[in-house]
């Protein structure tokens, strides 16, 4: 069986992007775990600055949630997402112990 894996990630998003931003993190907590190998995903503000979220992802392997990174970069979703971000988002897997 492969080995569960976690995904952290933090999106510093563009000020006039926050809107939008938030409407695209809602879709991802209902579509996310319908994708292959996601168990969850849970989403977080930072309460010390209203433009940064994180993102953790459960997911079966990492090598499914590399293959839905892939397929969001050939679609052009993740383009879309780069447009509302300050810079590039930052991201660890996070194995268990």
């Amino acid at each position: 069986m492969p080995d569960k894996c976690y995904f952290l990630i933090t999106f510093e998003v563009k000020p006039n992007s926050i809107p939008n931003f938030e409407d695209t993190l809602g879709s991802v907590q209902t579509e996310l775990p319908k994708i292959k190998g996601c168990q969850s995903v849970i989403v977080f503000r930072h309460d010390n600055a209203a433009n940064k979220f994180t993102l953790l992802e459960a997911w079966d392997s990492k090598p499914l949630h590399q293959a839905h990174l892939a397929q969001m970069q050939e679609n052009g979703q993740w383009a879309d997402l780069e447009e509302m971000l300050l810079r590039q988002p930052t991201g660890n897997y996070l194995l268990t112990f």
